[in-house]
């Protein structure tokens, strides 16, 4: 297996454009190195920031999971192609 990132937004309880460009940046960098690239934000994480990666169409953008298996198990599998 490669090397994979996730990055957990579970406990997060806000995040604003200068996250948002983080993860953005996180996730090009990952796919430039060639490693999988995850963003866990799970059914009980804070609403805002779950609200914040939908209203600026990043949910869509990101690789977003629900859980930490199914994160994980995505970011073994390699770069994302979204």
């Amino acid at each position: 297996f490669g090397r994979a990132l996730v990055v957990d937004l579970n406990a997060a309880t806000f995040i604003d454009s200068f996250i948002l460009g983080v993860l953005l940046g996180a996730r090009r960098r990952a796919h430039d190195a060639d490693l999988g690239f995850v963003v866990l934000c799970g059914h009980n994480a804070d609403q805002g920031v779950r609200r914040i990666l939908d209203v600026t169409g990043l949910l869509s953008v990101l690789p977003v999971m629900p859980d930490r298996d199914a994160a994980l198990q995505a970011a073994r599998s390699g770069p994302s192609t979204s």
